[in-house]
């Protein structure tokens, strides 16, 4: 590995390498004992394949996330045109077109001026995953809430990612789409 990288060593066969890589942080087992001096600083684990494992699970999990909130997000964007049309084609496919979101722009707008694009608005504070049914439905429950200058944050768009779909397709795929003032995405 080269510096400002993440390495590990579990195989005893490729020690060689712990003493010549300029790596910064090595993961390695937590009964390793280096015979020689080594460069990078070690984080020592009960298991270097396991954590190493943990790791990449988490940087895909974290991914996954990104791309279904931008999937969201971009939505957000044509709220803020005020872009009926646009929405309807693009959320078409999950039964929410052109005359919904042009329901939903005309509420939003008679109660607030604009829908905030910064980068609080792109922030973890206005998305929100619930991965409780992951496992068993193979479903994550997602909501972005509309960022407005009074800070009501009373509308929003809620939806149900089909992981399964998604995958296959490799565009996030909604199921129970929809959006609306809070009191309608809740069903009050």
């Amino acid at each position: 590995g080269k510096r400002g990288t993440l390495c590990f060593f579990a195989n005893p066969k490729y020690e060689q390498y712990v003493y010549t890589t300029t790596c910064s942080l090595l993961i390695v087992n937590e009964d390793f004992e280096p015979s020689q001096p080594v460069t990078p600083t070690l984080l020592r684990v009960k298991n270097a394949y396991e954590a190493v494992a943990n790791l990449l699970e988490y940087e895909n999990a974290r991914k996954r996330t990104f791309r279904r909130h931008r999937a969201l997000f971009s939505r957000v964007r044509l709220v803020a045109k005020d872009d009926a049309k646009a929405l309807g084609a693009l959320d078409s496919d999950w039964s929410f077109g052109e005359l919904k979101w042009k329901h939903v722009l005309d509420a939003y707008y008679e109660s607030h001026e604009e829908v905030l694009l910064d980068a609080d608005a792109r922030s973890a504070t206005y998305f929100h995953v619930d991965e409780t049914d992951e496992k068993e439905k193979h479903i994550w429950h997602v909501h972005q809430v509309l960022s407005d200058p009074e800070g009501d944050h009373d509308f929003g768009i809620m939806a149900d990612v089909d992981l399964d779909a998604t995958q296959e397709e490799g565009n996030v795929v909604f199921t129970n789409y929809r959006a609306g003032s809070i009191e309608e995405l809740l069903g009050k």
